[in-house]
């Protein structure tokens, strides 16, 4: 039901560009350039493929002047998207999701091998593939692939995410939870970057010490882990990157110091910084 040509299933828009609606954002930038911040992915964050977002310089200036880099990577999420629709449509659950991440590599694998039947067999109307299957071929490139990053959305959705990679024949760069303290022998792998947020859960106000009895083994635990979680994780995976999302400026810079109290070292945590997300 989208504009123009594409998959069929809501929420697979894998040739979005966010390149063409790039727009500098002075005051925002100003605030980001305030904390040190000075080159940025903007990533895409809408939907199951979320297409691809530039690289850019965080300064003043021409558009023209300040993109490093088109495309970064091809998002994917593991969002039932179908759930956010009234009423809901397909897919909406994290099985279908799936099965629709499954379908749309399926299909693009179809197209590369009828365009190759084609070339050999002439056919008067040739098939021509659409932006989004043509995006996903690149995904698919053996010599060249282009990277993609998957957004698991909970610490077992990452082991999924990980075994999902392996059978599609993708390496993917994996959007971290914050929870992978709960399970790390599934949710972590030496073989794979991370990108993490430094948003930790807020202590509850509790002004009367018997309101501690209200509060559940599993909300402590959280509490008490999360802090820890970037530690593990530079420890546990190829390499780790931080990201703004989802957590304030003010936040990132506490959670961090935080997150160095719990074990993270000053050297890795420069390097989540900078060189980590440089070089993938």
């Amino acid at each position: 039901g989208e504009k123009g040509p594409g998959f069929e299933v809501s929420g697979v828009h894998p040739e979005r560009r966010g390149i063409d609606e790039f727009q500098p954002d002075e005051k925002k930038w100003e605030t980001l350039r305030k904390h040190g911040f000075t080159i940025a992915h903007l990533a895409p964050s809408e939907g199951i493929f979320r297409g691809t977002g530039p690289c850019v310089q965080l300064r003043e200036g021409n558009p023209n002047e300040l993109v490093l880099k088109e495309a970064v990577a091809q998002i994917l999420a593991f969002d039932p998207i179908g759930k956010e629709q009234s009423p809901p449509v397909y897919p909406n659950s994290l099985m279908g999701t799936l099965a629709v991440i499954r379908q749309a590599f399926i299909d693009a694998e179809h197209a590369q091998e009828l365009i190759l039947y084609q070339k050999k067999n002439p056919v008067p109307v040739p098939f021509a593939p659409h932006a989004g299957i043509r995006s996903l071929q690149k995904v698919l490139n053996k010599k060249a692939p282009f990277p993609v990053w998957i957004e698991p959305g909970s610490c077992l959705m990452e082991s999924r995410a990980l075994s999902l990679g392996k059978e599609l024949g993708v390496h993917p760069v994996i959007i971290a939870t914050g929870d992978e303290w709960r399970r790390p022998d599934l949710a972590c792998s030496k073989n794979h970057s991370y990108v993490s947020s430094l948003m930790f859960p807020a202590l509850s106000k509790l002004p009367d010490e018997e309101d501690w009895n209200q509060i559940s083994l599993d909300q402590l635990r959280a509490w008490d882990h999360a802090p820890g979680n970037p530690a593990l994780l530079a420890k546990k995976t190829k390499s780790l990157s931080f990201t703004t999302s989802g957590s304030s400026l003010g936040e990132f810079h506490g959670n961090l110091m935080r997150a160095i109290e719990r074990g993270l070292t000053e050297e890795k945590a420069l390097a989540a910084l900078t060189s980590a997300p440089a070089r993938f």
